[in-house]
């Protein structure tokens, strides 16, 4: 059974007013009534470092979702990707395997090395290179923060829409202690299993210096399977994480940090062809969405990344200084994909290589307990600087043979057959590959400063600023054709181009105000966000066009309160945000621009939010906990005249650039990608003792979500149509052994709902999300 929203609001309102939320605990002995509270993991308080100092959550005036490592295993998320069923507003999209986050109804839908994204995800305080195919394990970490709203002044470049944190733990110098995780699961409608394992180890080496080591191996075969006969690449991880940590002596400490991680998967390759363009009379398409595509080349993606960081954290007599040093690299060695989603041979594309390197640097002092009015003010100010490239190096973008059929309406073919006249006598026979080169160099470099001051005893004032220049250019920016004839090949100089360097500076303010009641606050803020303006890479016949970048303002009235002796938290917020220069894509590889980034115009965002954790029963049933929340979103294009898009009857491309129809169409009014009018979650465990054999735990989740487009045409051939999904959980603890086992089941009543979507040339692609799993997790802590 479904539940509208109306249920779910009416569910929230009527848990609220329930007898059992009424019972009072005033004569409950408090020691007990804690250790009672404790044993539901869901209750857990969350301590977060949102504001560069160590809080907790239910004292920042921030919208932030917080979730504990114990949380997160009692819920069952093991990915960020899968923050989104436990956090509304949240939308993980994918375009072609990149990741396009989207937060409160704010995300870039612009996708490719080049593209920023508006949700960054931080790994210890550094963010995270976005790769195609990505997927961010959440093995051993100590706490995920979810910070909703434009982050600029302390999390600076692209933090628009918010920020993701990956908090790891450090290493302890006073106990030798480890976890050894494995699962196995079966995705019982594709028959496809999955199994994997993930290990931690923390290890004291001497008195002040220890080390944490952990790995993670997951093995999982395809959910799609090709009929023609090609291989889609299995889900596979292999990563490694060390930590080393010196306290020098009881004011100096020093961390170093470094990963590898190697992967393979379909990388969002494996889509299915269901409504092919009606323009392309060799298309088949494919009868319905069942798991199974027709491609003429492998879908796989393999990639490999390291991250090398350093730390160090010195308390001195009236500040603490911080330093944070990073070095990373990605690299895809292999990547293919079949781009017309059907059976026919017609366009492919593969990596010849794609990857990023990025260096950062970090320094900032920060007031501690000893500073200057250290009662009343606290404060941080920093300095950042970034220097990164990424993109393709190349690209193959391969037009196969007997695809000239279509392809002779295209300027792409007119171009080359001009170009190749008298070379290849007959170009109906011969394979033609666009080889795309460019690369994207970035240079950064910031100042902020951030003060929390108490005007009064229960009225405090935030007041944040942070200053940007920075300087972007595209080197190598060209376009080789290689033509394969029979047994002849060769590659032929197409089109070069020279990019000038384009320099920016930004300016992002926040102020808020929060006023402290007993066990609650209101709070009131503003604060700008930018997304860096950019160029694509992935060109044909047009060079590197630049986009100017997106501004948001965004306004927020909100409140946190602890109720009935902490049974009850509650947190909700009003917010507005006002978009400008939206940045986003199109893709039309044969009206010769291959991806396009351009600024659709402007939008707004009106939203509101509830969440609320409960212990109904704590003397009657002190196991019992709920978590549930809910976002509703009104998100539109308030100006958005020169669309473009592919018309749904015919396929054919319309817009400023397009290969049929040149003239552009008004989405002014149109609902903004990626955001849902209204997302919610609850989540309910009951913990029971069975005395010295252990403790059972039972887990149920919903989520809900009303539905979304993954394009700004609001075309019925990008919808994402409202579903439901359901998980469950039952788990074992016998806690002298430190010894976890768990039965669970995802997607349990098998809902059919995307991971991604694209529009082509050649029609719309589409990649189911997977079905209903059922499997097996063991976890033992020592």
């Amino acid at each position: 059974m479904t539940l509208s929203k109306r249920a779910y609001l009416g569910a929230l309102v009527a848990m609220l007013s329930a007898p059992a939320f009424a019972q009072s605990t005033a004569n409950n002995d408090q020691s007990d009534g804690s250790q009672q509270r404790s044993s539901n993991r869901l209750l857990e308080e969350v301590v977060v470092t949102a504001r560069k100092r160590t809080e907790s959550v239910q004292d920042v005036p921030i919208s932030i979702a917080a979730f504990s490592a114990e949380k997160l295993d009692a819920i069952g998320i093991e990915t960020a990707q899968q923050l989104d069923k436990i956090t509304p507003g949240l939308v993980f999209g994918s375009t072609i395997g990149f990741n396009t986050v989207s937060l409160r109804g704010v995300g870039s839908d612009a996708y490719l090395p080049s593209a920023d994204p508006s949700v960054p995800i931080y790994v210890d305080d550094i963010n995270s290179l976005p790769s195609q195919g990505s997927i961010d394990a959440l093995v051993n970490v100590e706490r995920v923060e979810v910070l909703k709203g434009p982050q600029g002044t302390l999390f600076g470049r692209n933090a628009l829409g918010g920020a993701i944190r990956i908090v790891t733990p450090d290493p302890r110098d006073d106990v030798f202690e480890g976890q050894l995780k494995a699962d196995y699961g079966r995705y019982d409608l594709v028959g496809a299993d999955s199994s994997g394992g993930s290990a931690f180890l923390n290890i004291p080496i001497a008195e002040g210096l220890a080390a944490t080591l952990s790995g993670l191996y997951r093995d999982e075969e395809p959910i799609y399977t090709n009929e023609l006969g090609e291989p889609v690449e299995p889900n596979k991880i292999e990563a490694f994480r060390g930590k080393v940590k010196w306290y020098v002596t009881d004011t100096l400490d020093i961390t170093l940090s470094g990963a590898y991680e190697e992967a393979a998967n379909a990388g969002g390759l494996s889509a299915e062809g269901t409504q092919p363009s009606t323009a392309c009379a060799i298309c088949t398409p494919d009868p319905k969405f069942d798991y199974r595509t027709q491609h003429n080349v492998p879908a796989a993606l393999r990639t490999r990344r390291t991250m090398l960081s350093g730390y160090v954290n010195w308390d001195l007599p009236t500040f603490t200084a911080k330093l944070i040093l990073s070095d990373q690299n990605l690299d895809v060695p292999y990547g293919w994909g079949d781009l017309d989603y059907t059976s026919a041979p017609i366009f492919a594309g593969n990596v010849g290589e794609q990857y990023a390197e990025q260096r950062t640097a970090e320094f900032r002092i920060e007031s501690n307990d000893n500073s200057f009015m250290s009662d009343r003010l606290t404060w941080v100010v920093g300095a950042y600087y970034l220097e990164a490239a990424g993109g393709y190096d190349p690209l193959y973008l391969r037009f196969t043979t007997g695809a000239t059929d279509f392809l002779g309406v295209s300027p792409i073919v007119e171009s080359i057959s001009n170009l190749l006249s008298g070379v290849v006598p007959n170009l109906n026979n011969a394979d033609v590959t666009a080889v795309s080169y460019g690369v994207l160099n970035t240079e950064s470099i910031s100042g902020f400063a951030e003060g929390n001051y108490h005007i009064l005893d229960r009225l405090k004032l935030t007041l944040g600023v942070r200053y940007d220049e920075e300087s972007r250019d595209v080197s190598g920016s060209r376009v080789d054709l290689k033509i394969a004839d029979g047994d002849d090949e060769g590659d032929i100089p197409f089109s070069s181009f020279d990019v000038p360097e384009a320099n920016t500076s930004r300016t992002s303010p926040r102020v808020s105000l929060q006023w402290e009641f007993d066990n609650a606050q209101v709070y009131g803020s503003y604060s700008v966000g930018y997304l860096s303006p950019t160029y694509n890479t992935v060109n044909i016949l047009e060079g590197p066009n630049f986009v100017e970048q997106e501004e948001n303002n965004a306004y927020e009235l909100g409140f946190k309160g602890s109720w009935l002796d902490g049974q009850l938290q509650l947190e909700g917020a009003l917010f507005y945000t006002e978009r400008t220069n939206i940045i986003t894509a199109y893709t039309s590889i044969l009206s010769g621009g291959a991806v396009t980034f351009f600024n659709a115009g402007d939008g707004e965002i009106k939203g509101v939010e509830l969440s609320m954790q409960l212990q109904p029963m704590p003397t009657l049933n002190p196991g019992l906990a709920l978590i549930a929340s809910g976002s509703y979103l009104d998100g539109e294009y308030t100006d958005y005249k020169d669309g473009r898009g592919y018309d749904e009857d015919s396929g054919l491309t319309f817009g400023p650039g397009a290969l049929n129809l040149l003239e552009a169409r008004d989405f002014t009014g149109n609902t903004l990608t990626n955001t849902p009018e209204f997302t919610g979650s609850i989540s309910l465990l009951q913990a029971i003792s069975l005395g010295r054999l252990g403790e059972i735990e039972l887990g149920i989740d919903t989520y809900y979500n009303s539905g979304y487009f993954f394009s700004a045409q609001n075309t019925s051939l990008l919808e994402q149509e409202q579903y439901q999904t359901y998980d469950a959980r039952i788990s074992y603890f016998y806690n002298p052994w430190g010894l976890q086992l768990t039965l669970f089941g995802e997607n349990l009543t098998d809902e059919r709902y995307f991971a991604s979507a694209v529009h082509l040339d050649f029609g719309p692609g589409r990649s189911l999300a997977p079905p209903k799993q059922l499997g097996v997790r063991a976890k033992w802590t020592f």
